[in-house]
């Protein structure tokens, strides 16, 4: 479109058809879209606290700290109506409310400039309500607002568990300017921004120590479950820690799956995975981590991949969860370097030469030493 509006009317298009000797033959004009002026400013914020240069992407996580910025290139009136359209799937309606009339809005603040307090608001007199998906703010201030004045809030939202359609996942903001007696809606302006990827999040991760063996560095058996968002062809499960963990002897049970890789702590295992579908792995002869502690795996599926010179070259990550630490916790090990057990005889062989040489008796005192090590720190508190 062009930066500037010239005719406040509908653009119009010709169209034109000619002959292969170039003569014309049909002519039609088209009265399509009206050009309105573009927003001054329409942008959001979405840091990731524990990151703040990183935006909060992880499908059905809480944006603790997304805002919309908005600054107009014309004066907002009394009677105006700002309205902001959100992509489908995020809610921000108060789920507690939905049938509130007043329009709850999720967590809903302004956000004023460095300096300013909790009270703050731009829009003093004006009030505001949602729903499902749109924010609307009714203009009843007594002076105009001026123009590229820069208004900013928040919301409490949470992503949607995939990204939205290409052509459906953009942010829009609409000005309209309303006439008092007809109640008419003129457009003054509008913007629009591309929302950003969701990285879908495998839900109803399990993964859990089912071995009889279960001291660290011993050999023992894994469950893994989860149901997936997207469809996949393999899953990558990597332990991030404790460290040593291997994978290379590792089996499943199921007949459909198959291990098509295995390197230290990581295992791709090669099965169908369809959307919404809930999916068990057992995992045998896997050799324990070292140490003990609670276990940090890293778990994502994928479409593609080849073999390239014998190396795995991943295809499209469908769907993951990293960091997972609500699994089992690895008991740590204990090693015995020295045992023995003695009687009272055994304790004194110079008073006793000669009982010092039996056996230990049934029924009599004995001694029992024991000299170990644990992987785990003991502390106070703790028992053997």
């Amino acid at each position: 479109n062009p930066s500037t509006v010239y005719d406040p009317g509908p653009t119009v298009w010709k169209l034109s058809s000619y002959n292969a000797a170039g003569l014309p033959l049909d002519e039609s004009r088209i009265v399509s879209f009206v050009i309105n002026p573009v927003m001054n400013l329409w942008a959001y914020t979405n840091p990731d606290p524990e990151n703040p240069g990183q935006e909060v992407q992880n499908g059905g996580a809480r944006l603790p700290s997304f805002t919309l910025q908005m600054r107009f290139p014309s004066t907002l009136a009394n009677g105006d109506v700002i309205e902001v359209q959100a992509p489908p799937d995020f809610y921000l309606t108060d789920s507690i409310t939905m049938t509130d009339a007043a329009g709850r809005c999720r967590g809903f603040r302004w956000v004023g400039p460095p300096g300013s307090d909790d009270l703050y608001t731009p829009l003093p007199y004006s009030n505001y309500r949602c729903t499902a998906t749109t924010v609307t703010f009714n203009i009843e201030e007594p002076a105009p607002i001026p123009r590229d004045f820069l208004i900013e809030f928040g919301l409490e939202v949470s992503n949607p568990l995939r990204t939205p359609a290409r052509e459906s996942n953009f942010w829009r903001c609409t000005h309209y300017g309303v006439d008092a007696v007809t109640g008419a809606r003129t457009l003054k302006s509008s913007n629009a921004f591309q929302g950003w990827s969701i990285i879908p999040q495998l839900e109803a991760v399990d993964i859990q120590l089912i071995g009889a063996n279960i001291a660290a560095e011993a050999v023992s058996a894994i469950r893994v479950a989860f149901t997936a968002v997207s469809a996949a062809e393999d899953i990558a499960i990597q332990v991030v820690s404790p460290g040593n963990f291997n994978f290379d002897q590792a089996t499943v049970d199921a007949s459909d799956q198959v291990v098509f890789l295995a390197n230290g702590p990581l295992i791709r295992i090669r099965m169908s995975i369809v959307p919404d579908s809930r999916y068990t792995i057992t995992l045998r002869g896997v050799v324990l981590g070292r140490e003990g502690g609670q276990t940090d795996i890293h778990l994502t599926t994928w479409r593609g991949g080849l073999f390239q010179s014998g190396t795995w070259v991943p295809g499209t990550k469908q769907d993951e969860k990293l960091h997972f630490r609500s699994g089992f916790r690895l008991p740590g090990l204990v090693v015995v370097r020295y045992d023995k057990l003695e009687n009272t005889f055994h304790q004194d062989p110079v008073t006793y030469p000669v009982q010092s040489m039996w056996l230990h008796q049934m029924g009599r005192p004995a001694y029992a030493e024991f000299h170990f090590h644990v992987t785990r720190t003991a502390e106070i508190g703790h028992f053997l």
